[in-house]
């Protein structure tokens, strides 16, 4: 699930909040893709899939960054975008064959419209980056980067920019493009980029955004407290430059959020 990384950093900060006896917590996600069963380009919609991996590790002590907030959102509403008019199988199973998402996107499209998914998409992500910047005490225009899943151009300026107001000069879009959508890893490895590539330093305050299947969003406000020099050497190969051209913070749009979701301040 594509939110499975950025939500459970929201899952673990909690439960090191509540939790004396845990003292770090490593989260990892890893994600391939690739024919028969889901084809890299043909399985889905405005989505290019590509396969990689990542892993935190989320502790007490000062570290890379510091998580000032999160906040999570579920419309499970939206569940059968991606059934469609398929069955539920039992758990533990997984049905033969290719995966039709395209087709049961359509199936769910046909019957409900798309203003009526885009609407609680909407919701959903304004939801969640509304209350975990409140909650980090922060406006929009004082975030250096907004990491968002690498969608395509249509569907990520439908799902996210659009809908967040904000410029594609403040995401990695240009990065995702290369490496494709990396279901939960593509926040974690987008924040290899900026981290070697000098575009944060220490102060700078990033949001790293997760969506999932089902539905769910996921907002993580994070401070950068460190960038190593060792940093350099991990920057992902590009064929291609990884971002278009730049921008200030300031040039973020102010947007008036809404919605309701459970947010908390993160030790």
């Amino acid at each position: 699930m594509s939110n499975s990384l950025v939500g459970g950093i929201d899952l673990a900060a909690r439960i090191l909040s509540g939790s004396s006896d845990v003292d770090h917590l490593m989260l990892n996600g890893g994600e391939v893709s690739g024919p028969p069963a889901f084809d890299h380009l043909s399985a889905d919609h405005g989505i290019a899939y590509g396969d990689g991996g990542s892993a935190l590790v989320l502790g007490r002590r000062p570290g890379l960054a510091r998580i000032l907030s999160t906040s999570s959102y579920t419309d499970p509403s939206l569940e059968q975008l991606h059934r469609g008019n398929h069955r539920f199988l039992p758990a533990g199973t997984t049905e033969p064959g290719p995966e039709r998402v395209r087709e049961r996107k359509r199936q769910y499209v046909s019957a409900v419209g798309t203003g009526s998914i885009n609407t609680r998409n909407t919701h959903g992500i304004r939801t969640v980056v509304k209350h975990a910047l409140a909650d980090a005490e922060l406006t929009a225009d004082q975030l250096a980067w907004i990491l968002l899943p690498h969608y395509g151009h249509q569907l990520l300026n439908a799902h996210c920019l659009r809908p967040l107001g904000i410029n594609a000069e403040h995401t990695l879009r240009d990065a995702g493009n290369q490496s494709g959508h990396l279901g939960p890893n593509d926040q974690l490895v987008g924040l290899t980029h900026p981290l070697a590539r000098d575009a944060v330093q220490p102060g700078d305050r990033v949001a790293l955004v997760g969506i999932g299947i089902g539905m769910t969003w996921t907002a993580a406000i994070i401070r950068i407290d460190c960038v190593p020099v060792a940093m350099r050497a991990q920057a992902p190969p590009l064929s291609l430059p990884w971002r278009g051209a730049t921008a200030s913070p300031s040039d973020l749009a102010q947007t008036t959020f809404a919605g309701q979701t459970t947010a908390s301040r993160q030790p």
